[in-house]
């Protein structure tokens, strides 16, 4: 893995979006606080410690670090709060490689419980061990680092009678896939609590070789913050994974109004890493569901693709507005996007809740619909 610098917060105010000067950014999660929303993403400088610039598909040879931005008027602007966490901090070795997406959830005035996948230092044809850690702060002043939650090489066995698809031990986390799927799928925590109050976590997990699925777990939190796993869940499957073979990045809201869950989720139908970005169609899509562990249809008549994200990819909910039914969105471009526009958040979208699952289609909307402003 290569260096690469960690430019200190610009002083710039983003509007209409995020185009950093200095970085690349992708993925994202977020939460709500007093004081506005904290915007969680995966940040890579532009340039390297050279000054040479750094090409988009080149990102996975270099380090990645944790950047926070913080909006006061509901993600009209964006300041940027520099780098919140890197990899190599944990004494474990955990994120030894890299660290990669994760989720974060506001527990009021004694702090926040961050969620994050760590890449541990496999060897070259096996650069790809991933592992879901959390880690409780108080203050985001220090760089954090946490404890492992769910290992797929040391909870190997509970992850497997659980119904979850893992390869042969030697075979985590290798470059070349998995038994012709794609690479193993062990990542982007979510937390959330869900309507009765439990705490819970959902990932990006396999079914199958070739088959994205949701993993879930119930987690128990001590006095002390420290958290573990309660009940491992089976794998969660759609009724389209026909469609794709990675399912990442997943966000779970409970809509009161209607009283069913809200499933986003961003997936490619990537078989190897060698692929050209070109050759994969990437798609954020929505399902809905009456229980949380199983009953997902898309949210759409005809399809749970969100229409009107061309080049979208790794969706938050900045803002459930349950009141007016609405869903504040915010999503980052893909490389497809373009050399100006690639790896940099456009300004939101709205999702009407009432269109669920009225339309064929759910569709972004690039204003809130005039009946609920």
């Amino acid at each position: 893995m290569i260096s690469a610098p960690i430019p200190p917060p610009t002083t710039q105010l983003f509007r209409q979006g995020i185009i950093h000067p200095d970085l690349f950014l992708w993925d994202s999660w977020c939460c709500e606080t007093d004081s506005g929303i904290d915007l969680y993403c995966l940040a890579l400088a532009r340039k390297d410690i050279d000054g040479r610039p750094i090409s988009p598909s080149e990102r996975n040879q270099y380090f990645f670090h944790i950047r926070h931005f913080h909006s006061g008027d509901g993600g009209a602007q964006w300041l940027d709060k520099g780098c919140f966490q890197q990899p190599g901090m944990a004494s474990d070795g955990h994120d030894a490689r890299n660290i990669w997406s994760g989720g974060v959830l506001n527990l009021g005035a004694d702090g926040k419980l961050h969620a994050y996948t760590g890449i541990s230092q496999g060897d070259e044809d096996h650069p790809f061990i991933q592992s879901l850690a959390i880690v409780f702060c108080a203050h985001e002043d220090t760089l954090p680092h946490g404890n492992v939650i769910l290992c797929p090489t040391r909870d190997r066995e509970e992850i497997l009678e659980a119904g979850y698809y893992l390869p042969d031990q030697d075979s985590i986390g290798s470059k070349e896939g998995e038994e012709g799927g794609p690479i193993l799928a062990w990542r982007d925590p979510f937390l959330f609590r869900d309507h009765d109050g439990t705490l819970m976590m959902a990932w990006a997990a396999k079914a199958a070789p070739d088959k994205g699925a949701v993993g879930l777990a119930s987690l128990s939190m001590d006095d002390n913050h420290h958290c573990t796993v309660g009940t491992l869940f089976p794998p969660i499957t759609m009724p389209d994974d026909n469609e794709f073979t990675q399912l990442e990045v997943p966000k779970v809201i409970f809509d009161p109004g209607a009283g069913k869950y809200i499933l986003c989720v961003s997936t490619t139908d990537r078989q190897s890493e060698s692929q050209r970005q070109s050759e994969v169609m990437m798609v954020m899509r929505m399902y809905e569901s009456d229980a949380l562990r199983s009953g997902w249809t898309p949210a759409g008549t005809t399809s749970s693709i969100i229409d009107n994200t061309d080049n979208q990819f790794g969706m938050s909910v900045i803002r459930a507005e349950h009141e007016n039914r609405v869903l504040h969105c915010l999503a980052p471009y893909t490389e497809g996007a373009g050399a100006t526009r690639q790896l940099t958040f456009p300004p939101g979208f709205f999702i009407d809740l009432d269109s669920l699952p009225r339309d064929e289609k759910i569709t972004a909307l690039e204003t809130r619909p005039d009946s609920k402003n």
